[in-house]
């Protein structure tokens, strides 16, 4: 038959898809690049009719580090449906996506210190339930409960993370300020002036029986953390050491003098009780 067209053929072109309603969420500071897609982003341009779905890619920061509007990478989103349904579309990968990973600055409710003060034991600084304390931010570093220093300094600094056990969120640095005096304070008693008994503050003993009045001049000297108080307790007879720790009625010198003196009344049997508080110990010396 004449006039008849020839046959002929075409070519049928994947239809494009776009992803839409695709963000990434914001997170605190946890050493690690995973990040979170957030809500649920969904296909744009599918044939109405269709059974076409979306499967996710995984997301990561392109840096672990705090900082705002970092890249983000993800793995391959992939289409899901009906083999001959899904070969009809081409999907278009996210790209330009940015979110931030925020700082966590610690409150300090999250740990506990020993003491600020004067001491003479180590610096001691405890996590509290749910935590844990590290000397870098490293997500895999060496997380523990407990960080202490123990050399002695008038002006020690110990700087430390905090890590939530449960979130894995690191905070920013942490510091905190100790002093330690390990040395005991050098204490000496006078009578009337001579017969000094010097020792580094322990405990001295010796019975005294006068048939004159006495002086007793008190000095102390503790070159770190400094005299705190002297104190001193008269008790008429000779006590134990268990009895002297039991004194609780000390009488205070006046912290102006740095040394001290008291007066034990001549033919009388006396037994003076030297407390003295230091920055870093409390000693007591039977006299």
């Amino acid at each position: 038959m004449n006039g008849q067209p020839e046959s002929t053929t075409a070519d049928i072109t994947a239809k494009e898809l776009t992803i839409t309603g695709l963000k990434v969420k914001d997170k605190q500071y946890d050493g690690k690049k995973n990040a979170e897609i957030d809500g649920m982003p969904a296909l744009a341009g599918v044939v109405t009719g269709d059974n076409v779905q979306l499967v996710n890619g995984i997301p990561t920061f392109d840096s672990e580090k705090a900082g705002k509007d970092i890249a983000i990478h993800f793995t391959d989103f992939v289409l899901f449906g009906d083999d001959e349904v899904v070969a009809n579309y081409r999907l278009t990968q996210p790209s330009g996506m940015t979110a931030s990973i925020l700082e966590y600055v610690s409150d300090d409710s999250e740990y506990s210190v020993n003491s600020n003060d004067w001491i003479n034991t180590e610096f001691v600084v405890t996590a509290k339930e749910g935590y844990a304390l590290s000397r870098t931010d490293l997500a895999d570093g060496e997380w523990t409960d407990q960080l202490s220093e123990q050399e002695e300094t008038k002006n020690g600094t110990i700087t430390f993370y905090v890590k939530n056990t449960v979130t894995g969120v690191i905070s920013t640095a942490v510091t905190e300020n100790y002093k330690i005096d390990k040395t005991i304070p050098v204490g000496e008693a006078k009578l009337n002036g001579r017969n000094a008994f010097q020792t580094i503050l322990s405990k001295i003993t010796f019975g005294l029986f006068f048939n004159e009045d006495v002086t007793v001049e008190l000095s102390a000297s503790d070159d770190a953390s400094g005299i705190k108080s002297v104190m001193y307790y008269k008790a008429d007879h000779q006590l134990t050491e268990e009895e002297v720790q039991a004194i609780a009625d000390w009488t205070e010198r006046r912290r102006s003098a740095p040394n001290s003196s008291l007066r034990i009344t001549r033919n009388k049997q006396n037994h003076q009780f030297l407390r003295q508080k230091f920055g870093n110990v409390d000693a007591m010396q039977i006299l």
